[in-house]
């Protein structure tokens, strides 16, 4: 394994609410593989852990994307529902009954970010999944190959897609996606944000997010 600057007392102080099995996924997974996807510096690996923090909660949980809209949000937000407001009454969450996310992810994704047709399944399949939220068949796609290329798994979108809330997976997509994306380019906490989450709110944020990390001490303990 490569050497790291943060340490798993790190990772336990920021991912309070993660089990021990999963910070143990997640550091070992990092540990052998960040300096190869182009995390090098300490700075860079506060980065990382800020964005994950930002983007999925202090469980280190590989999320996928909630798609439990409302009737009134879906025409608001897709332009699809908002030109079918029947379909936002039938899949939306009104009217006494649940939101059909399945369908609201196949209509709202369909054609877009390299899936396919609504009747294809890939806009659910290739909904918001893992510590960045990645999305649509094309991105999984290449996240999947950027994977291959520089560790030899060979995962495949779908298998991507399939194991993406796994830490394992949730850690190299996330790992892809800094390397793909050469957030290791940037030299400041917007520069990332922006690469992983370009029209989010919460650049001030992930700012104090990081500001926070950075003050939380790599001491190592003999159980690291």
């Amino acid at each position: 394994m490569s050497k790291i600057f943060t340490s798993k007392q790190k990772i336990r102080k920021i991912f309070k609410g993660a089990t021990e099995e999963r910070i143990d996924d997640f550091y070992s997974t990092f540990k052998e593989f960040a300096k190869r996807f182009s995390i090098t510096t300490e700075v860079h690996e506060n980065y990382f852990l800020a964005q994950i923090v930002a983007e999925t909660g202090y469980k280190l949980k590989g999320k996928r994307e909630n798609l439990n809209y409302s009737c009134k949000s879906l025409k608001k937000i897709f332009k699809r529902y908002k030109n079918n407001p029947k379909w936002a009454r039938r899949d939306g969450r009104c009217d006494g009954h649940k939101a059909n996310q399945m369908n609201i992810g196949n209509i709202a994704y369909a054609g877009r970010i390299g899936n396919g047709k609504i009747l294809s399944g890939d806009g659910y399949r290739f909904r918001g999944g893992g510590f960045f939220q990645l999305t649509g068949r094309s991105n999984y796609r290449r996240m999947s190959k950027v994977i291959q290329q520089t560790i030899g798994d060979a995962i495949g979108s779908a298998g991507l897609a399939y194991s993406i809330t796994e830490t394992r997976m949730s850690t190299l997509s996330a790992l892809a996606f800094w390397l793909d994306n050469e957030c290791y380019e940037c030299g400041h906490i917007h520069c990332v944000t922006k690469k992983i989450n370009r029209y989010t709110d919460s650049y001030k944020k992930r700012k104090k997010l990081y500001q926070w990390i950075a003050t939380i001490p790599n001491k190592v303990s003999q159980f690291n």
